[in-house]
Parts: structure tokens; sequence; C-alpha cells
């Protein structure tokens, strides 16, 4: 695994709080793992859900029991209506709080992982809006820089980028 950033009191979290992410297959631990993001490409273009809260990678947080790579279809079936098949995984951030245990919080404590993973496209039908995302679409790497999702962890989501296209490129896959 590679450590790629180290953050402090991110905004989404419970602070104080370090956020550290690395990049590599290695997966943390399952148990403290709470959330699951896909990079699902079609060609060269990203796909993203539209929420509440703007444009964003697929994802969310896992049921109990549920297998990891299981999450991630469900939330990107759930958020965009297409079938993925879950390839590989790519990177994860930790993120550790760093002041007592609050009385009911309901993460790991202190330290719990969200985990990135490379996913396929098996299948796009039609986009009907849910009560999770009021649309999809593909965007390309430079319309996705300015978005406020990677600017959470802007080294992070380009060295993922680099990685992904630089390896799709060698097998032919991508002309970019």
């Amino acid at each position: 695994m590679e450590l790629v950033d180290i953050q402090h009191d991110i905004v989404w979290a419970l602070k104080p709080n370090r956020v550290t992410s690395y990049f590599g297959s290695q997966v943390p631990d399952k148990k403290l793992t709470t959330a699951v993001f896909g990079f699902l490409f079609q060609e060269h273009e990203l796909l993203l859900t539209k929420n509440q809260l703007g444009w964003t990678l697929p994802g969310g947080h896992i049921e109990i029991d549920e297998v990891i790579e299981t999450a991630l279809m469900r939330e990107a079936l759930e958020e965009t209506g297409v079938v993925i098949k879950v390839l590989e995984p790519v990177g994860y951030v930790e993120i550790e709080v760093l002041c007592p245990k609050p009385h009911q919080y309901n993460y790991p404590y202190p330290k719990s992982y969200l985990q990135f993973f490379l996913g396929e496209i098996v299948e796009v039908p039609p986009f009907i809006p849910q009560h999770e995302s009021s649309d999809r679409q593909f965007f390309d790497r430079k319309s996705v820089e300015g978005m406020d999702w990677f600017l959470e962890f802007p080294k992070f989501y380009s060295l993922i980028f680099d990685n992904i296209l630089k390896d799709e490129r060698a097998k032919g896959k991508y002309k970019i």
C-alpha cells in the first residue's frame, strides 16, 4: 500500500480526526469498513451519481453482514441503475477519531475505513430517478477534477485515476 495523503479535521467526520488515504490493492479490516465506492468507467469516462449533495462516486454504507463487493454492486444499481462487476480494490481511506468516543457514536472507534474498487460496467439500462439519486452521468477527467467530491481527496483520486487509465491504455481498452 502506498500512503498518499494525511488530512486533519475533515468536515463530514467527527472532529478532531485524522484521515489517511492509501493507494493499492490491500483491503483494510472488513469489520471496520463502513462504506464502499466504485470507480466505474465507460471508455475513458467515469460514472457519477447525483444526490442531494451533488455529483459523487456511486457507493455507500455496507449493510450488517453484507459482503463489501456485494454492497458496491447494490449501491451502484440503486444509485445509477447500472449493473456492475467488481474487479479489484484500488485504495482506501482510514478515518481516525482523535477524541473520546461519544455516547451514541455508531461507527467503529477509533478507526474506520472507506474502501474503493475498480468495477466493470456490465449493463447500462435507461436511468430512472430514485430517492437516493436524481441523475447519473459519465464525465471525463477534466470535468471531474473540479467537483466537490474530487476536491476532498485530490491526491488520492488523481493517483487512482492515473493508474486505472494507464493500465487500461496498456491493455488497449482506452485510447486517451
